[in-house]
């Protein structure tokens, strides 16, 4: 794989993501604000996470996101395609 292609798997791989937190979102009728503070986190940060703006550093905090919405638990590919570390997020 050549640079350019390395971007576009990260950028599909952080799309895919969002997209997942984003549908764990619409399963919930709290707005970010509410998710946030039940969080510890600013509700701009849960924003640009589900927007695909941001990636966490740490996924504890997407676990308890996904608690809160009701997602069962299960095993993503990572986000980063060059990193073997995975993170235990929601299976939607």
């Amino acid at each position: 794989m050549d640079a350019g292609t390395d971007l576009i798997a990260i950028h599909d791989d952080v799309a895919e993501f969002a997209l997942l937190l984003t549908r764990l979102k619409e399963r919930t009728d709290r707005p970010y604000a509410a998710l946030a503070r039940r969080l510890d986190m600013n509700a701009s940060t849960l924003h640009r996470y589900c927007a695909g703006e941001a990636v966490p550093l740490e996924f504890s905090g997407i676990e308890r996101f996904a608690a809160l919405c009701g997602a069962s638990r299960g095993v993503a590919p990572p986000v980063d395609p060059g990193s073997r570390r995975t993170a235990t997020v929601p299976l939607i």
